[in-house]
């Protein structure tokens, strides 16, 4: 039985030593990787699509607008339409744009948020929140401009910061909103 002990004892020296031996003489070359601590917002992304030269996901840092989303795709493409593509609007985190084509029938620009309808607090525009019950024009104003204060919002909660919206307020419309 002793023996078995000195056999298995010998087989994992040698398998550590062969791996140590394998390691030495064939070091990786590993490739530099640029690594961000989670806390550093100074980074943002955004999915820009549809009529831009170079669509995709584009990486910035700061606050841009939509204008600036297109230069880095490239520019508008020939069909894209302009006029209906907001292009000063202020671009959030993960926020995907999708600049429309020139066609037959255009937009309206009317709101088409729904009764009911879940609201990211950090990529609704003005109509969106204006269609929550006690938000009009100077409060989901007063919530932008926090959100791009706050570069986004971390919990729903900080509306409360707020003047005009209480936890009556908050608790009435808590169940529309969310934040990713």
């Amino acid at each position: 039985m002793d023996w078995i002990w000195r056999v298995i004892i010998f087989s994992l020296v040698v398998v550590i030593v062969f791996g140590l031996v394998l390691l030495i003489m064939n070091p990786t070359n590993p490739t530099p990787v640029t690594v961000r601590n989670a806390g550093d917002e100074s980074y943002r992304q955004v999915g820009v699509y549809g009529a831009v030269k170079n669509p995709g996901t584009y990486e910035y840092k700061g606050n841009i607008r939509v204008s600036d989303v297109v230069e880095l795709a490239g520019g508008l493409a020939e069909n894209a339409d302009s006029e209906f593509s907001n292009l000063s609007k202020r671009v959030n985190d993960g926020e995907t744009i999708i600049i429309p084509t020139l066609g037959l029938f255009q937009p309206t620009l009317t709101s088409s948020v729904q009764e009911g309808t879940k609201i990211n607090l950090n990529t609704a525009d003005r109509n969106e929140l204006m269609s929550l019950p006690g938000i009009g024009e100077k409060r989901a104003d007063d919530i932008i401009e926090l959100r791009e204060k706050k570069c986004g919002f971390k919990r729903i909660e900080e509306i409360l910061e707020i003047p005009g919206i209480g936890e009556k307020l908050l608790e009435s419309i808590y169940d529309r909103l969310f934040i990713e």
